[in-house]
């Protein structure tokens, strides 16, 4: 009786493939593309996160206490709401939301939350440790890419399947992806 374990086989294989397929109301992946650099002696980040949105009706960002300098989607400003640390856009479109941002990280007299069980975020002459909210962090799930532009000298460390780096006259680029 070869045919009842082959057709228990061949049932079990079509489940476990239909439950592998992707559902109808799976979240999408949509691409966020970091670009950062790094001012030492100011303790500063400035970046650009680049957002693609994909048939949302709003866009959930933890921003923390950075400043956000400027809001865009497809290179048209868009305004944005919220208060604390969350900002919410309410895009009219799909397309990229392009985000303008910077933030300081001291050691002592930061405005992070001291109490979230994170290391604080710090940029100092002794290094740059980026471990809580340091870009807009959007709700979802994404495919990061990530370009950080340090001083000649300082290394990056992230998460990446490949990585770049290009060294200037006084910077050092890495990136990514």
């Amino acid at each position: 009786m070869v045919f009842p374990f082959a057709i228990k086989a061949v049932l079990i294989t079509i489940l476990t493939l239909l439950f592998c397929l992707p559902s109808a109301n799976a979240e999408p992946v949509s691409k966020y593309v970091l670009d950062v650099s790094i001012d030492i002696p100011s303790s500063e980040i400035r970046g650009t996160a680049k957002l693609e949105v994909l048939g949302v009706e709003r866009v959930k960002l933890i921003r923390g206490a950075m400043q956000i300098h400027s809001m865009k989607l497809n290179n048209n400003p868009v305004s944005f709401s919220g208060t604390g640390r969350t900002v919410i856009v309410f895009p009219e479109s799909d397309g990229v939301l392009e985000i303008s941002y910077t933030d300081t990280f001291r050691i002592y007299g930061s405005d992070q939350q001291q109490d979230s069980g994170i290391a604080p975020n710090v940029i100092d002459g002794n290094g740059v440790s980026l471990t809580n909210t340091w870009y807009p962090a959007a709700e979802g799930l994404h495919e990061f890419s990530l370009t950080v532009t340090l001083p000649k000298g300082y290394e990056a460390v992230s998460e990446g399947e490949e990585i770049l780096k290009t060294e200037g006259t006084n910077t050092t680029e890495f990136r990514f992806s």
